[in-house]
Order: structure tokens, then sequence, then C-alpha cells
């Protein structure tokens, strides 16, 4: 089975715990998508960070026990 891209948007004023609601929001998903026989491909899972600083940083996600990092 397909599906469509999803999307999930978490807002917030502290990198650190948006890392932290984000990894928890993909371990829900990651566990509603298995639970469901559906599957999330993270190699395809992209990440974008909007924020008004110009310094990047570097954050680290987690989908189905794949680490994954990014410098945004």
């Amino acid at each position: 089975m397909f599906a469509d891209d999803t999307n999930i948007f978490i807002s917030g004023c502290n990198l650190e715990n948006l890392v932290l609601t984000a990894n928890n929001e993909l371990k829900e998903i990651s566990n509603w998508f298995a639970a469901n026989l559906l599957s999330l491909n993270a190699k395809k899972t992209n990440c974008i960070l909007i924020r008004n600083k110009k310094n990047p940083s570097d954050i680290q996600l987690t989908i189905n026990n794949e680490k994954n990092y990014s410098s945004l």
C-alpha cells in the first residue's frame, strides 16, 4: 500500500525542546504506522528548521531507531 506524503509541524521557542518533542512524535507516528501495517521510509524523510538565527545547528532525529543528523 502506498500513501501520500505526511507532514508534521512543531513549534516552540527552545531548540532542545523542539528536538525532544519531534523525536517523541516520530516515535508515536512510527508506532501508529506499524500498528496499521504501514511503513515510514526514514531515508526519504526530511526536516526543515525555520528560525530567526543565522547560526546553523546540528540536530538529531530518530525514526524507527535510526538516528538521522541534520545540520540546519
